[in-house]
């Protein structure tokens, strides 16, 4: 998950997913991406943005990246937050949730 000419792109293996709109500055930006069977989700601030369908989720040895892609490029400029790593995709109903807690903190 990166930025990209100033929207959130998601990059699975060769396949890149760019939300439409730019994402917004000075606020704090909900933004999940749920990978369930073959189809990844792009969802910012509790809303789905981007849909992709891949075959399956590749595996490599390339360093995970929040906020810059695997080469450490594109790096976002601003601040990252409560960033969580599930075993299982959360569905929109459980994002909604996170999203509706607004500044209660997750992090324990």
């Amino acid at each position: 998950l990166d930025t990209y000419q100033s929207k959130l792109r998601l990059i699975i293996g060769a396949m890149t997913m760019p939300s439409q709109n730019e994402i917004p500055t000075n606020t704090w930006v909900p933004v999940a991406r749920p990978w369930a069977g073959t189809t990844a989700r792009l969802y910012v601030d509790g809303v789905l943005v981007a849909t992709s369908t891949a075959p399956t989720l590749p595996t490599n040895t390339l360093p995970l990246r929040i906020g810059a892609d695997s080469n450490g490029m594109n790096r976002f400029m601003g601040a990252i937050d409560e960033v969580a790593i599930y075993g299982r995709a959360l569905d929109a109903a459980e994002l909604a949730a996170i999203v509706a807690s607004g500044s209660t903190p997750r992090c324990r």
